[in-house]
């Protein structure tokens, strides 16, 4: 599935509210760490939020954080289309240029 937007993100939220469970937006800088978080989202029945700061870009693309955003951004909207979940992209604001 791809990216879902705000609106999606919201029916996310108030389905999580009403059954009374709640969201962990995990940060990642790479691969591995993407794969286990999709496989646990996928066997718990549940949408993912991912977190992407200036310092796991800059990680990610080899001290440059343009270039991390987009090899990371690229790579979980990828895989993500092979899991039948929501998934949610927070982009920390702050370097990124």
């Amino acid at each position: 599935m791809p990216f879902l937007k705000g609106d999606e993100l919201k029916k996310v939220y108030d389905k999580a509210k009403k059954e009374g469970y709640g969201f962990m937006a995990s940060n990642i800088a790479e691969p591995n760490t993407l794969i286990g978080l999709l496989e646990a989202a996928k066997e718990k029945k549940s949408d993912l939020v991912l977190q992407l700061s200036n310092s796991a870009a800059t990680f990610a693309g080899a001290e440059n954080p343009v270039t991390g955003l987009r090899i990371m951004s690229n790579y979980i909207k990828n895989l993500a289309e092979n899991y039948d979940l929501g998934v949610f992209l927070n982009l920390f604001s702050g370097g990124f240029k």
